[in-house]
């Protein structure tokens, strides 16, 4: 098992402000995104004008307008196409990403879906001796995947999925703000 970060130099992590923790946040999720899209794209032998829906979801920064934004422009994907950002759903973020890339192709039979997710963790990396930080620091890296979804019989097929979501459990694992930075603390920390 590897992990990798998405940054030029480890120092940053010491002192980055809140401005270019953003700014690195947002460099890097739409570089890892559009890397992992592209393979995806080459791997089913579609192009970019095939895919009538994009769907991304992170947890780790928020920007305004979303990731797809970004990809739509880098990819040269059609300005008509369904773009669906989705932030917050933490860390089973693929899940309800996939579960919408299957509902929009239940609705649109020839569509094609490309579902992404990306996580830049070191954007929320803080430095300290409290567990929780530590624990954090040391699970959790960066990274993107893609799938494609469509209505053909080649690959894989989606059978079912559901979730199950238990609300009260949130404060087990959670990012909260913290001097205007996420932070995953946890529990007793």
């Amino acid at each position: 098992m590897r992990r990798h970060f998405a940054l030029e130099d480890p120092q940053c992590l010491v002192d980055e402000d809140p401005d270019h923790r953003i700014a690195r946040f947002t460099e890097w999720a739409v570089e890892l995104s559009r890397e992992a899209a592209v393979k995806a794209l080459k791997q089913a032998e579609l192009r970019a004008d095939n895919i009538s829906a994009l769907i991304v979801n992170t947890c780790t920064g928020y920007i305004c307008p979303g990731i797809t934004s970004y990809l739509i422009e880098e990819m040269g994907l059609d300005r008509g196409i369904r773009a669906y950002d989705l932030v917050g759903s933490g860390c089973g973020g693929a899940v309800p990403n996939l579960q919408m890339g299957t509902e929009y192709l239940k609705a649109n039979n020839k569509g094609v879906a490309l579902c992404v997710s990306v996580e830049i963790c070191s954007a929320t990396c803080q430095m300290g001796d409290d567990l929780s930080l530590i624990l954090s620091n040391a699970l959790f890296g960066d990274g993107a995947a893609a799938s494609i979804l469509w209505g053909r019989p080649e690959g894989l097929e989606m059978v079912a999925s559901a979730s199950r979501h238990v609300p009260e459990k949130r404060d087990t694992i959670r990012y909260v703000h913290r001097e205007g930075q996420l932070q995953l603390p946890f529990p007793g920390s």
